[in-house]
């Protein structure tokens, strides 16, 4: 799994191309939404997601997906 934080909040990335979002607390954490990137990319995904300028960039094989998360 890869993560990456921005805005107070960590975005993961699973093996198995799972894109979640987190809401960290001292106490535990919270999912707040998760989706599957779409098909495409071979194999698993390694890459860290990127977020930018009110952009999450997700990299899985020669794909490069781009969402607004502002």
């Amino acid at each position: 799994m890869t993560i990456t934080y921005a805005d107070g909040m960590l975005y993961t990335l699973s093996e198995n191309s799972v894109m979640g979002l987190v809401r960290p607390t001292p106490a535990s954490h919270e999912l707040v939404s998760s989706f599957k990137i779409p098909e495409g990319g071979k194999g698993n995904s390694w890459a860290h997601p990127v977020a930018c300028s009110g952009r999450l960039y997700i990299r899985h094989g020669d794909f490069l997906y781009a969402y607004g998360v502002r």
